[in-house]
């Protein structure tokens, strides 16, 4: 996902360290602020939704509560999505 290589919203969204998931740390400022420059929709639970589909895991517990997992490496993560954004263009 683009937006996780955007270093000025990094306060907001980023990479886990090891990068094999990321986490949102301001939901609210995200859904205002961020969504809006990458995604025609600014709902935070449609955004959920979506990662639910394309196959990420929200972790419920433990130190890194709240951050998105899915089961390839970061760098492949966005081309899963470019892909899909590239076939189906529904955002």
């Amino acid at each position: 996902m683009e937006v996780l290589s955007n270093p000025q919203v990094s306060d907001i969204i980023t990479w886990l360290p090891h990068g094999k998931g990321f986490i949102i740390l301001q939901k609210h400022k995200f859904a205002l602020d961020v969504m809006p420059l990458y995604f025609k929709h600014s709902k935070f639970t449609s955004f959920t939704r979506k990662l639910n589909r394309w196959g990420f895991h929200r972790v419920s517990r433990g130190p890194e509560m709240g951050a998105y997992y899915h089961k390839v490496r970061k760098y492949l993560v966005d081309i899963i999505i470019w892909i899909y954004y590239s076939n189906n263009s529904c955002l």
